[in-house]
């Protein structure tokens, strides 16, 4: 499986995809979460849930697949920008957390290579890698938060203990999926879940609802005052092609309609 990454990498086989990010209140897309893709030879394209596992074992290979992420997405990031299509963010998922050198200064060398603004990039680490090595992955976070990007954290639970390890970081916001806000709502009541919403926040630290699936989901991440609401509510996550395709449709509505 190691080698077959490799060669995945290496041969041209994997692909970036992207699913947008609204803003609850004003349905706006704010910004994307890109997922990469791996066309296999067999003809089957594999998610990364299906070969992460392989990858986050090994150093090397982790930071290859790191280095191809960084630079394609950077790099359509860039265009879309240049195009002004009115995107505030893309966020990135990382593998190689505790290798802090060496992510380090592949970010680095991708944001020289594409020119792309540091402040519209976010990075998403697990939070059970945080768990894994609190202290070397923290160090890797404040290093990056260095170069003007945002830190974002996903599976977070939103209890007073994972709260005071969140607020020793530099993350910003926590990515919560709709499925565990619906349970502890069931648990402790739409008030309560807001209220720990809010202490989050006040700690600097906002809430995104993930996995987002219908009108009364985004609703209710709206109602217990989400950042952000995600999911196949809208659209599932798409190729480069069809994200421009949907970016230029909702920029010419907007001239369209003068908004």
């Amino acid at each position: 499986m190691k080698r077959a990454i490799f060669n995945a990498i290496n041969n041209d086989e994997l692909e970036m995809y992207y699913q947008p990010k609204f803003n609850p209140v004003t349905e706006e897309v704010t910004g994307l979460e890109a997922f990469v893709r791996w066309n296999h030879p067999d003809g089957h394209q594999l998610q990364a849930g299906e070969f992460i596992h392989v990858i986050e074992k090994d150093s090397e290979l982790s930071l290859a697949l790191d280095n191809w992420v960084l630079n394609h997405t950077l790099a359509q990031a860039t265009d879309w920008t240049d195009k002004q299509y009115g995107l505030e963010f893309i966020s990135i998922n990382l593998s190689s957390w505790i290798q802090t050198d060496a992510l380090t200064s592949i970010i680095n060398n991708a944001l020289t290579n594409t020119a792309y603004p540091s402040n519209k990039l976010s990075f998403e680490c697990p939070w059970r890698i945080l768990e894994m090595d609190t202290t070397l992955t923290t160090k890797t976070m404040r290093k990056i938060r260095e170069s003007g990007a945002c830190i974002i954290t996903d599976g977070a639970p939103l209890d007073a203990s994972a709260l005071i390890t969140a607020r020793n970081t530099p993350i910003k916001l926590s990515k919560v999926c709709y499925t565990t806000l619906h349970k502890l709502i069931d648990e402790s009541g739409v008030k309560a879940v807001s209220t720990q919403i809010r202490n989050w926040k006040k700690s600097g630290i906002k809430i995104a609802a993930v996995g987002v699936e219908n009108d009364s989901e985004h609703e209710l991440a709206r109602q217990i005052d989400c950042h952000l609401s995600q999911g196949n509510r809208f659209k599932a996550p798409l190729s480069a092609t069809d994200i421009t395709a949907l970016l230029v449709m909702i920029m010419e509505t907007k001239i369209a309609f003068g908004i």
